[in-house]
């Protein structure tokens, strides 16, 4: 699984550079990145979700792919992903602060 992983990460890797020019999208995806690949990654994430990695990594080279064809239709839906992202944040946020306080 840990080869799978890493096979899929070089592939977005190695496509990152085409989408230089379009800085918001690039900034996306090298979140996304860091937030599903962080350094402890493997240690941290249960077996049940590591196995998902691999597609979450071919999902993010294949939206390297439509962008290049298609910016406006990414920003649109990043524009539609960001509520849901920062309503999600929140959440993470508040239930690391009342595991804290526990």
């Amino acid at each position: 699984m840990v080869f799978g992983v890493l096979t899929e990460y070089q592939a977005v890797q190695k496509s990152l550079p085409q989408i230089k020019s379009n800085a918001q999208a690039n900034q996306d995806i090298r979140a996304q990145l860091e937030w599903l690949l962080h350094k402890r990654f493997i240690a941290d994430t249960p077996y049940e979700r590591l196995q998902h990695v691999p597609r979450y990594l071919k999902a993010i080279g294949l939206r390297i792919e439509k962008l290049r064809s298609n910016p406006a239709r990414d920003a649109q839906c990043m524009a539609q992903m960001q509520p849901l992202t920062q309503a999600w944040q929140k959440l993470r946020q508040g239930s690391r602060a009342s595991r804290i306080r526990a």
